[in-house]
């Protein structure tokens, strides 16, 4: 059985690209990045979050 998904890291990322990316379109923080390049970080954030959940199986252990 897997973790939740609040333990995990991919979630976590995603969610911080999310909120800081949209931050940045609407002009509450400044950072120095495109308009056009924080709407694309609001889209990935929102398509690793959502990968998260629909990713069933954990990552395999490298075989060495």
């Amino acid at each position: 059985m897997g973790k939740p998904f609040w333990q995990s890291r991919t979630f976590w990322v995603g969610v911080f690209i999310f909120v800081a990316s949209l931050l940045a379109a609407l002009g509450i923080i400044d950072v120095p990045l495109d308009p056009d390049a924080a709407w694309v970080g609001i889209a990935w954030g929102i398509v690793q979050t959502l990968l998260r959940f629909i990713t069933g199986e954990p990552l395999a252990a490298s075989k060495k």
